[in-house]
């Protein structure tokens, strides 16, 4: 009996060993190593791309993400979920059909006998990469995904070499040729590699073999990961980002996008295309300083900081564009040779001067003449042809633009602009508005060189002289004090033309306030703007405020704009722009923004129809034929509304700005820094949260 026992435990070890050689052989070496990065396996080519470590810790349960769950118990989340793009989201038909493919897959992997094989566990958990390119006219892109996967995964693909075990799989081909599987599945036909612990899928059989090949040695040319580009704009940017922030381990989403290949692939984007005549000024300004054909390639990093000491959680976006500045235009050239400005002698010094009751502040470092032309040229023609006009009547040669170069080199290189609320209690002085509305309070901070301040003050001086040229009631003329015993003057003017406020108002200042020039349509923000920088009358600085200064000491030392908002200001701004929507919807008066909108296309059916043989442009028009226009207009606008638009568009304004408030409940505060280097623009944007 032993020496029977003792031969069967020899054959059992030897029908072992031969078996566990056989399976290393033949399906799965458990001892052939590990992958230690599998971005290697990308080519250098790809338009776009996208990764993300340790996908695991981000879901309990996949595709639900752990913040999902905390956004789900907060207040503000039925309104949400209730609003458009939710709805939109639920209808989704890619989206459903995405969704239950997962609960299939996850499903069929449970399935698996004995060993049990989970989605994030086993397959996407540890390391994933997304890289391909675009396809040209819009046609579906080329892709292939990287993910490192357990020794299941392994053992599985290695038993898919057998054409006995591959014949027996249902609703789904694979055919083998090494090394690579071709996967028809109701999906479409992919194909898939595996060397060592990494699995590559894509739609494209070359696509798929040339990152076999970088992996495993044998391709020519280099890897994604080999880019000097991604090192620099990518890891090394992310690895200073840590340093600043002191996140010593960031859970991060990297990410980089060819800007031309997918303006082919894209071209119907808006995007690309310039603002017509009849679009926002405000995207009419940001287009001439933004120029997507200069753009080469777009770097990125989203970071999320889970909650530490008394600073919110949040979530911040690295990104740097590299730039052609062959295709760059003079005024974008010019901001793009500024020299960033320090941080503590220029920005903090500067937000001693923000009320922490703003809604929004931006600060720029640019040539003040090359921002206002810029503004200029933004400008409705008409409405600059008629300032045009009042400054080429009072004397000024050459009108706005003979303006800017005479005044503009009197300013340092930077413009701040103040966004609140205009929510002010009424004062003794109000002025008369035309046409109400829920615009805000906006004010524009500039800074005169101590050597050009005469050359401000005869600015001032020429307005002041020449007023009534440019429409403003000489009879609404003020002066509003502010500071410390009201020793700064607020010169204030009113014009019922000026929306909301009905006013221009400006401070020409003293030495006391550094020489800043102050311009607004509310005398009330700008006397709140001197009080915060003396903290005067209960008024804080924004510069005071914990978290503005926790993030001013996470920048880098050298910038070249700035920004913050404030999520209750601009919910509070969203709030007001909601009633007066609704309330225009009651009283049966155009909305706003769709009057805004369809104003200048009635203007021109007006003028071509009734004034064209007497005038040469709407500019033109003076006198009884300029409010007879006017009055047609208006008719005809409420008309319009009447009969076309007010019931769907007021009920519509209504769920959209109802929507913007219900986001806005997450968003306790937004910041934003920018710095230009010679050939690139580094951004950096942080949302903190209240879940």
């Amino acid at each position: 009996m032993k020496k029977f026992l003792r031969i069967t435990w020899i054959l059992l070890v030897v029908l072992g060993l031969a078996g566990f050689f056989a399976f290393t052989a033949l399906v799965w070496n458990p001892f052939e190593g590990r992958v230690a990065e599998i971005r290697k396996a990308v080519p250098r080519n790809v338009d776009f791309f996208v990764g993300k470590r340790d996908l695991a810790g981000d879901f309990e349960e996949f595709p639900v993400p752990y913040f999902y769950l905390d956004f789900e118990e907060s207040p503000g989340a039925g309104p949400v979920k209730d609003g458009s793009l939710f709805r939109s989201l639920a209808r989704n038909p890619d989206l459903k059909n995405a969704l239950n493919e997962i609960d299939r897959i996850k499903e069929q992997l449970a399935q698996v006998p004995l060993v049990g094989v989970s989605l994030l566990g086993d397959l996407i958990g540890k390391d994933l990469v997304v890289a391909g390119k675009f396809s040209q006219g819009g046609g579906i892109p080329t892709w292939c995904s990287y993910t490192k996967v357990s020794w299941k995964i392994r053992a599985a693909f290695g038993f898919l070499r057998f054409d006995g075990v591959r014949e027996g799989l249902q609703g789904v081909r694979i055919g083998w040729e090494e090394p690579l599987f071709k996967i028809e599945a109701p999906g479409g036909v992919f194909y898939a590699a595996v060397y060592k612990d990494l699995l590559m899928i894509g739609n494209q059989r070359a696509f798929v073999a040339t990152s076999y090949d970088l992996i495993s040695g044998m391709g020519e040319g280099g890897s994604f990961v080999s880019l000097s580009d991604y090192q620099d704009q990518g890891v090394k940017r992310l690895k200073e980002w840590a340093q600043r922030s002191g996140e010593k381990d960031p859970n991060y989403l990297e990410f980089s996008l060819s800007v031309p290949a997918l303006s082919r692939a894209k071209p119907d984007l808006p995007f690309w295309e310039k603002p017509n005549q009849d679009g926002p000024q405000e995207l009419k300004l940001l287009h001439s300083f933004v120029n997507p054909k200069a753009m080469h390639r777009l770097w990125g990093n989203l970071v999320f900081v889970p909650e530490k000491d008394e600073t919110p959680p949040y979530l911040a976006s690295l990104l740097t564009v590299d730039l052609n500045r062959g295709e760059l235009s003079p005024s974008q050239n010019r901001f793009q040779s500024e020299t960033p400005g320090e941080r503590e002698t220029w920005l903090r010094a500067l937000l001693q001067n923000i009320p922490q009751k703003t809604a929004a502040t931006f600060a720029l470092r640019i040539p003040v003449n090359v921002f206002l032309e810029q503004f200029v040229d933004s400008m409705d023609p008409d409405m600059r042809k008629l300032v045009d006009e009042g400054l080429v009547s009072s004397g000024q040669r050459g009108g706005l633009r003979g303006l800017i170069a005479r005044v503009g080199p009197a300013f340092k290189p930077f413009v701040i602009v103040v966004v609140r609320n205009n929510d002010y209690p009424r004062y003794k002085k109000e002025f008369a508005v035309a046409n109400p509305s829920p615009a805000p309070a906006v004010a524009w901070i500039f800074q005169a060189n101590r050597r050009e301040k005469k050359r401000v003050e005869e600015l001032v001086q020429f307005f002041d002289t020449n007023y009534r040229n440019f429409g403003f009631d000489p009879n609404a003329r003020f002066t509003l004090p502010a500071g410390p015993r009201g020793f700064e003057k607020i010169r204030e003017w009113g014009n019922p033309q000026i929306p909301a406020t009905g006013e221009l108002a400006l401070v020409n200042g003293s030495d006391q306030m550094d020489g800043l020039f102050l311009v607004s349509n509310s005398g009330k923000l700008l006397r709140e703007i001197i009080n915060a920088r003396f903290s005067e009358g209960g008024v804080s600085s924004l510069a005071a405020d914990p978290l503005v200064s926790t993030s001013l000491d996470s920048l880098p030392s050298k910038i070249s704009g700035f920004a913050w908002v404030q999520g209750d200001g601009l919910r509070d701004l969203m709030g007001r722009y909601r009633e007066f929507a609704r309330k225009r919807l009651e009283g049966g008066t155009p909305d706003p923004t769709w009057m805004l909108e369809h104003r200048r296309r009635v203007e021109d059916e007006v003028f071509m129809r009734d004034f064209r043989g007497k005038y040469g442009s709407k500019g033109e028009l003076r006198g009884a034929d300029r409010e007879r226009f006017d009055k047609v207009v208006e008719n005809l606008l409420n008309l319009k509304w009447r009969t076309e638009e007010m019931g769907a568009r007021g009920k519509s304004l209504d769920r959209k700005f109802a929507e913007a408030q219900a986001w806005l409940e997450f968003i306790q505060a937004g910041t934003f820094y920018l710095r230009n280097r010679e050939k690139d623009l580094t951004f950096e944007f942080k949302a903190f949260f209240r879940f």
